[in-house]
């Protein structure tokens, strides 16, 4: 995979990027059959990004922007979080169990196959259903290989 657009995420009063290639909706939310999302260009393959935020210890959908396509069709269309839930207010996240890993201190290198940035800390989010279980900050260096791989394999823990 190349570096993507990142998702970001609202806490603690800073915009941070995300490592997140998880779907954003619960699992009733389906798009149309023969649709997909589509990316415009490498940087965005999966074809949306997606805006988190913590409140209070719990994970709502901010925002969200995506592109839909449909096979045997030419037509693209702009999707909006208000596509899927109306309203502009956060989505509480409840369907989420996942974790989140924000980079955060000092950039200490880049690996476009990599996808993207990598820092000396990490701050883990750990999500279950919508609420933070759990945050941690890591060092890079005090992250196992073990973990490092569980964390790309499945993204969660538990």
């Amino acid at each position: 995979m190349t570096a993507q657009m990142p998702d970001r995420i609202l806490i603690d009063g800073e915009c941070k990027t995300l490592k997140f290639w998880g779907w954003p909706f619960p699992p009733e939310v389906r798009l149309t059959k023969g649709c997909h999302f589509a990316g415009s260009s490498t940087a965005t393959q999966r074809g949306y990004s997606s805006t988190w935020q913590v409140i209070d210890g719990r994970l709502y959908l901010a925002g969200f922007g995506g592109t839909i396509r449909c096979f045997g069709s030419d037509e693209v269309r702009q999707v909006s979080k208000e596509t899927f839930f109306p309203g502009t207010e956060p989505t509480f996240a409840y369907w989420m169990d996942h974790t989140f890993k924000i980079g955060i201190g000092d950039v200490v290198g880049y690996s476009h196959g990599g996808a993207g940035y990598h820092y000396d800390k990490y701050r883990y989010l750990y999500i279950h259903r919508g609420i933070v279980v759990r945050d941690e900050i890591r060092l890079n260096s005090e992250i196992s290989e073990e973990d490092k791989a569980r964390y790309r394999k499945h993204g969660n823990p538990w």
